[in-house]
């Protein structure tokens, strides 16, 4: 609306339309030269719009900028009742004036209005798209959608004029992207197949949108899976699948740079791993690529999956990538300017916690907002491992192990004495098992208090891992693998020609498979012999995992992923 006078006014105009025709110009016919039709309504007061306003002087002007042809071509006097007849109207955009009965100014409405301003109102009825001209903007509801394959979603508008009154109107619906098809009332159905675009909503050229994930089918997962580092939230690093007996290889992938992060895997024998080179793959179950996603720059750890079919991976350009399993990208968090150097852990309510080369820990909910952060001394160098009543244990370069309430506060700390680099790994009866660069593997109660120290010849900065009988294995920076009892006496050790930085894995016989910086991977018996040794190319620090079919996957500096497997 355009008010033609500095004096407010309190006039509404109701209208009761007769032809569509002519208040949009939409028919046919040339303005002036059709028979016309009349328009009739009644003057309301905008505060009391039941109070019709008697004598006031609608009309359309000569020479109006809406107008289409010049001339003054239809004019009436509001009777008492506050009705009135604009008569032989022709088809055309017209403006239609008010003017109250004390003549204090006029009002300019425009035909396809729904609203003038707070002191003055017009109510056009009748017709579909009286409110087009004035939208100003259209917000999509939700604003933003993930549904999975084949589901139904209704999406709906909040259509506004240049005020920000809301204004009751049809948009028009439209997909971008191979999200699924949408009808004329917003109700989208989703495609079959993991996309990612949005769904908008038109009207007199404005647009609205919403982002629209289609997620994938899900990542095939089953009890003896490895979707995490170190397979599950307690971090055991233990499956009942047995691995291979023999260093037999099945297949190898060259990536072309260092592959730290061990890799993860689902049912069918699909890989998840991260490199040096900045891109997470995605490999099939015989090494063939099936994709890849370039972040900002390198990635350090494993990434994580989940049944509902997203991949997490946390990237040194300080980003936490949430993707499906085509590699789109669903969403990311920003973990501001702080490199990510963990791997991810999904809680079982699907909360997403990763720490960074800062002080802060993060947990963030599945939509990718934010839950809460955590701060600590120093860096966050390792991975989480969550316990089942919802602790939250990880530990920092500040020297601690960190015990955290679900909500983020800190229930207790442990000092251990020097930085922590390892991951916690949660025993049978709750006891948390962490190394330190103090030269020992630490064993924790539940309620923060030491259990026992079993002192090494150099930094534990090897992730601990579980066997079948309780025991605890992990790698020193003295070259050697060790394996202890729950009550912290050594089983035995095994000397390798490097450091031993990796996560053991354990199979459901006790075997334990661990890599070192001699560039080997070491396959080692329940016993503490070594059954086979397989000799890569440059050093491991990937950890190895185990699939259900009994494949072992592990990376090296040398560039390559290496699938090892029984005959």
């Amino acid at each position: 609306m355009k008010i033609l006078t500095g004096q407010p006014l309190r006039y509404a105009l109701a209208a009761c339309l007769l032809s569509a025709l002519i208040l949009c110009g939409c028919g046919g016919g040339t303005p002036g030269t059709d028979t016309g039709s009349d328009i009739s309504g009644v003057v309301v007061d905008a505060e009391n719009p039941d109070q019709p306003i008697g004598n006031a002087y609608v009309y359309i002007p000569a020479g109006g900028a809406r107008q289409a042809t010049p001339g003054v071509v239809a004019e009436t006097t509001a009777a008492s009742d506050g009705s009135y007849t604009l008569r032989n109207v022709p088809a055309g955009d017209w403006q239609i004036l008010v003017e109250p009965p004390d003549a204090s100014g006029y009002a300019d409405f425009g035909v396809a209005v729904e609203v003038a301003s707070s002191a003055l109102r017009l109510r056009l009825t009748g017709l579909a798209s009286a409110t087009a001209s004035r939208v100003a903007t259209i917000e999509v509801v939700p604003e933003a959608a993930t549904l999975d394959p084949g589901a139904t979603r209704d999406f709906g508008t909040v259509v506004r004029d240049s005020q920000g009154n809301a204004i009751d109107a049809a948009c028009t619906w439209t997909v971008d992207g191979a999200i699924g098809t949408i009808g004329d009332t917003g109700l989208l159905t989703a495609a079959e197949d993991p996309a990612t675009g949005s769904v908008i909503a038109s009207l007199a050229g404005v647009q609205g949108s919403a982002p629209v994930t289609i997620q994938g089918k899900g990542v095939p997962l089953s009890p003896n899976g490895w979707p995490l580092f170190k397979r599950d939230p307690l971090r055991t690093s233990l499956t009942p699948v047995n691995g291979p007996t023999t260093a037999t290889i099945k297949w190898t992938f060259p990536v072309g740079e260092w592959v730290v992060p061990g890799p993860v895997v689902d049912t069918e024998g699909n890989l998840y791993v991260g490199a040096s080179d900045n891109k997470l793959y995605a490999l099939g179950p015989s090494g063939t690529a099936r994709w890849s996603y370039e972040t900002g720059n390198t990635i350090d750890a494993s990434a994580a999956l989940t049944p509902g079919g997203t991949v997490y991976v946390a990237s040194a350009d300080s980003t936490l990538y949430a993707m499906n399993t085509t590699g789109a990208v669903r969403w990311t968090y920003d973990l501001r300017r702080n490199p990510g150097t963990s791997s991810p852990l999904v809680d079982p309510g699907g909360h997403v916690f990763v720490g960074t080369r800062s002080q802060v820990f993060h947990a963030v909910r599945p939509d990718g907002t934010n839950l809460f952060e955590a701060r600590f001394g120093n860096w966050v160098a390792g991975a989480a491992a969550v316990a089942p009543d919802g602790t939250v244990y990880i530990g920092s370069w500040d020297d601690y192990l960190y015990a955290l309430a679900p909500d983020g506060t800190v229930k207790w700390r442990y000092d251990t004495g020097d930085d922590i680099y390892s991951t916690p790994a949660i025993g049978p009866t709750g006891t948390v098992y962490v190394g330190s660069n103090d030269d020992a593997l630490h064993a924790v109660s539940p309620a923060g208090a030491r259990v026992w120290r079993y002192a090494v010849g150099d930094d534990v900065r090897s992730s601990p891992a579980m066997t079948p009988l309780g025991n605890i294995v992990f790698g020193s920076h003295d070259g050697k693998i060790y394996s202890v009892d729950p009550q912290g006496d050594l089983n035995w050790e095994v000397t390798t020609g490097g450091r031993v930085t990796c996560a053991p894995a354990v199979d459901g016989d006790g075997r334990v498979y661990a890599g070192s910086w001699d560039g080997a991977m070491y396959c080692i018996d329940p016993s503490g012999q070594t059954l086979w040794t397989y000799q890569t190319g440059n050093r491991i620090e990937s950890s190895a995992a185990i699939g259900d079919d009994g494949t072992l996957y592990f990376g090296s500096h040398d560039g390559s992923v290496y699938a090892i497997r029984d005959p």
